[in-house]
Order: structure tokens, then sequence, then C-alpha cells
């Protein structure tokens, strides 16, 4: 069952919020970007034991809380990385996903992202594929975070990227 999102605020689940009335949704809360990094990737071998790049693997087009706007072309990168302004800090029996906005979605550009633990904290963030030119400013509204109640196995998220400033 999806979880109030106003609940989600005063439970301290999420925190970051710019704006709070603007961001607040009926079933989540809107996501907006700190970052843009494109990955730079002519010798790069994707690894999945290896889930940390090296900095230098990443192009920062907006750097963390730069307020300037960057144009995503479908052809210059394979993939775009978004860090959001948001940070989340997920309790027991609490987990997280995020879908694009519907904006996005009548635009037909493409974002995704996955499934965020119980137990997890940090940034969130989400890869993003345009479809034709998109024009990204820092604090746009892209993505919507949705926390749901989860049963869990009894061990919480303590990976890789607990408590990392970005996804990247």
């Amino acid at each position: 069952m999806i979880i109030n999102p106003q609940y989600a605020i005063e439970s301290g689940w999420i925190r970051n919020i710019l704006n709070v009335k603007r961001q607040l949704q009926p079933n989540g809360i809107d996501l907006t970007v700190n970052s843009v990094q494109r990955p730079l990737l002519a010798n790069h071998v994707s690894e999945i034991r290896s889930k940390n790049f090296p900095p230098s693997t990443f192009d920062p087009m907006i750097p963390d809380g730069d307020s300037k706007s960057v144009l995503l072309l479908p052809d210059s990168s394979p993939f775009y990385l978004i860090n959001f302004n948001e940070i989340i800090k997920l309790p027991e029996g609490v987990a997280a996903v995020i879908f694009k906005r519907s904006t996005l979605n009548r635009m037909g550009h493409k974002l995704e992202s996955g499934l965020w633990d119980s137990g997890f904290t940090g940034n969130l963030g989400c890869t993003v594929w345009p479809s034709h030119p998109l024009k990204i400013f820092s604090g746009d509204r892209l993505a919507q975070v949705v926390f749901f109640r989860a049963e869990v196995s009894g061990v919480l998220y303590d990976g890789d990227y607990q408590r990392q400033k970005n996804h990247s």
C-alpha cells in the first residue's frame, strides 16, 4: 500500500525538499534535479561486481548545486545520470520507488531508477535516455518518489551506496 507522502515528510523519511507546497503530490513527492552527469565510456567496460565508477568516468554537466541548465542530446551520450536534491532515510518496513513524471512521458523520454530498500539512507537518482533534445535546469521536477509498506527479510539495506552523496 502506498504511504501518504505528507506522513513520509513528517516522519523524516525524506529531506532537502526545495518547495514542499509544489513538490507534494497526492501519492508521492516530486524530485528535483541537483546534478547531471554524462558517462565517458570510450575505454570503459562495465562490470556488475564493480558498482562504483571512478569519478573520471563521468563528465559533470551540472555539478552539485549549480543553478544552470544543460541540453541532453540523444546522440551525444548513451545515457545521463541524474542526482536529485532530496535525501531519503527508509526505516524498516518501508521501501520506495521512483517514477518519471507524466510530463516526461508525454515528451517521449525514458527515465528509470530502481527499488530503494528498507534501511537505505542517501541521495536518490535515476538514469535518463532522451528521445530528442531535452533541456534540464537545476531544480526541475523530473520524477516522483512513492513510499510503500514492505515486509522485510530481517535484513536492512547496508550496501555499497549507503550514505553516498550521489548515485554515480
